[in-house]
């Protein structure tokens, strides 16, 4: 009785124990960032450069509808394609998203210019409430007409900011192509009639579904890709489009599979039109390229509202190209000196001063300034001088958000270490335990307890001062000491159950089965992949390769222990071999099963359209009537055999 309830402490002591080191792991890959909630006001604004007055330029469009194609990856949006916005379009432009590329956090750096985590892959299922100020709360405080109309999602972020709204009724139901575009479609049809909004949003989500469901070599996707090249042609076509500026762009790309949420480039890259009546600059071939945090203050310069304060992005000069020299420049220098701000705060006052990017922002103010002077007391507009300063503006501000991203996007590397090691000390000790069949070993006494304290201190002030933990606060101290304590105290365990294993038997061989020691090292093998992040992006592959290949293994050991079993009774009862072989072949057969499966879907990822193609329905079903029939004729010839080897 004593010796169950033991082993019942033992266990819920290593369950225990495990979520918590597993809880640190996530913790550290999961980083979730604190932004601060205080929003901008007017005053935020600069009203001066070093003592000469400046002036805020005025919004230029009454109107801007922001239409978002969800999952157009660049290459979707060609002249082919969509001929019309093409041709069309004042620029074609680049934008580069930043991973996780799933629709939540690619809505948040569009309406914040910030950078989101891989936590809002999990917040993108609960459509959690932005709390934070964007662009969206901006103009709801300037009491501004705001329409949306298509994924839900923004609703979910933003349920009480839009004037009137129409969402679809489940935007994950992935086999809804036409009907829910369909009524975005007409919402536009029904605002484009009036004048008193300010912004319209539309977001479609039917060419998403298609690259879910059918891969992105479906043949809808072109006549999903024309319908919405024709509504760009309808807004285009509006009374209203002479006051109004068009932007057309997607939340994310699409892999060639048909998916997304990774990091490859047709995942990454998107499209960003431009259209607006009486451009000078249609039909211009070059492409430049952007982030897409970059859309945010850009938009907040073009409504004549202050920047988000989450907002690391820079300006995309091609859309200021209507203001003139001044408002350009105080435009570069309102970003840069936000920028500025945001770099203090984060990194410090010591390291802005001696870092480049502070003399580049004295030598664009110095230069602005000289514009400025040059202008108001001359009546000249120097255009060496403003390409000077823009450039210095430019350059700081792409400097400063680089920096800023790569902060933001940082792994915390010394919690994701301590939870691995905690994590793989606690499964140790457990096989240890169990498997050499040894006394449970507990450390006791408030002396013991005590110095693993204190040891635990010296090695978190050693890790702090090596810069391995960054973290900070009293909580994260308490949480680091003990996730310290119960590694040491587990690695004492594990050294005095080896050292009696060693004492009664005189060697440290330890007897376990030969799969337990197979699963082990997949274990490890998995372990060790979890110090790139590249390999825990695309860890289904890993789990792929360990997973067949412990099937295999483990199948060519049962095979042989169980051919080697029946060949005495084979020669004595003259069954032959053969039966035999095929008879331990059906046992295995799951087996194969699985690993022909497991490497089928590998193969067919990228090229799944081919499968959901109508002419391609008819033959799986033949393939499927055929299996199951030869399936059915292997039972019965393999009861056959069963009962042969029987008698």
């Amino acid at each position: 009785m004593e010796k169950s309830r033991s082993i019942r402490y033992f266990l819920m002591w290593m369950i225990v124990t495990f979520i918590f080191g597993a809880s640190i792991f996530l913790t550290g890959f999961f980083p979730i960032n604190n932004y601060t909630l205080d929003r901008a006001v007017a005053e935020d604004k600069p009203n001066d450069l070093d003592g000469l007055s400046l002036t805020p330029p005025t919004q230029i469009y009454a109107q801007t509808i922001l239409m978002l194609v969800d999952a157009l990856r660049f290459d979707f949006a060609s002249q082919n394609a969509m001929e019309f916005s093409y041709n069309n379009s004042c620029n074609r432009l680049k934008l580069r998203v930043n991973i996780p590329t799933v629709t939540m956090p690619r809505l948040k750096s569009l309406t914040t210019g910030t950078i989101s985590n891989f936590i809002d892959i999990v917040l993108n299922i609960g459509h959690v409430e932005q709390l934070a100020d964007s662009l969206i709360h901006r103009l709801q405080v300037r009491n501004e007409i705001t329409v949306f109309a298509g994924d839900r999602t923004w609703i979910s972020l933003f349920p009480k900011q839009f004037t009137r709204f129409t969402a679809n009724s489940d935007s994950f139901y992935v086999n809804d192509f036409y009907e829910g575009d369909k009524n975005v479609t007409e919402v536009v049809s029904k605002e484009l009639q009036n004048e008193d909004w300010m912004l319209l949003v539309l977001h479609y989500l039917g060419l998403d579904h298609i690259g879910h469901v059918e891969g992105s070599d479906s043949s809808k996707i072109p006549f999903k890709l024309k319908e919405m090249d024709d509504v760009v042609l309808k807004l285009y076509k509006a009374k209203h489009f002479h006051r109004q500026l068009l932007i057309l762009t997607g939340d994310h790309g699409m892999r060639d599979g048909g998916g997304h949420g990774g990091s490859t480039a047709s995942e990454l890259y998107v499209p960003l039109f431009v259209l607006k009546e009486n451009c000078t600059t249609k039909g211009f071939s070059k492409t430049n390229e952007y982030n897409q945090i970059d859309v945010a203050p850009t938009l907040a310069i073009l409504w004549s509202m202050e920047i988000p304060p989450m907002s690391i992005g820079c300006l995309i000069p091609e859309l200021l190209h209507e203001f003139n020299f001044e408002d350009q420049l105080y435009a570069y220098y309102y970003n840069a000196l936000h920028l500025m701000q945001k770099a203090n705060n984060k990194f410090g006052q010591d390291y802005v001063n001696k870092n480049a990017f502070s003399k580049w922002f004295t030598t664009a103010k110095s230069t602005h300034k000289h514009f400025l002077l040059e202008k108001r007391n001359n009546n000249f507009e120097n255009a060496f001088i403003f390409e000077d300063a823009k450039i210095h503006y430019i350059r700081l501000a792409r400097e400063i958000s680089n920096q800023l991203s790569d902060s933001l996007v940082q792994f915390d590397y010394g919690l994701i270490t301590l939870g691995l090691a905690l994590t793989t000390i606690v499964v140790l000790n457990a096989l240890l335990d169990f498997c050499t069949g040894t006394d449970r070993v507990f450390v006791k006494g408030k002396g013991a307890f005590l110095s693993l304290l204190a040891f635990a201190a010296c090695i978190n002030k050693w890790c702090h001062y090596h810069g391995y933990f960054t973290t900070t606060g009293t909580m994260s101290t308490v949480v680091i000491l003990l996730a310290i304590i119960a590694s040491v105290y587990m690695l004492i365990n594990i050294a005095i159950l080896l050292l009696r294993r060693m004492y009664t038997s005189n060697n440290l061989q330890i007897s376990l089965p030969k799969q337990i020691w197979m699963l082990l090292s997949c274990l490890l093998i998995h372990t060790l992949t979890l110090a790139s992040s590249s390999f825990i992006e695309n860890e289904n592959k890993t789990w792929h390769y360990l997973g067949a290949s412990a099937l295999i293994l483990l199948g060519m050991q049962s095979f042989q222990k169980e051919l080697l079993s029946y060949k005495l009774d084979a020669c004595i009862k003259g069954v032959e071999l053969y039966k035999v072989i095929l008879c331990n072949l059906q046992k295995l057969q799951t087996s194969f099963l699985i690993i022909g499966g497991l490497g089928i879907l590998y193969r067919l990822d990228s090229r799944s359209s081919y499968l959901m193609q109508e002419a391609t329905k008819t033959w799986l079903s033949c393939i499927f009537v055929a299996g199951m029939c030869v399936l059915q004729l292997n039972v019965k010839i393999i009861g056959n055999i069963h009962l042969n080897v029987l008698l």
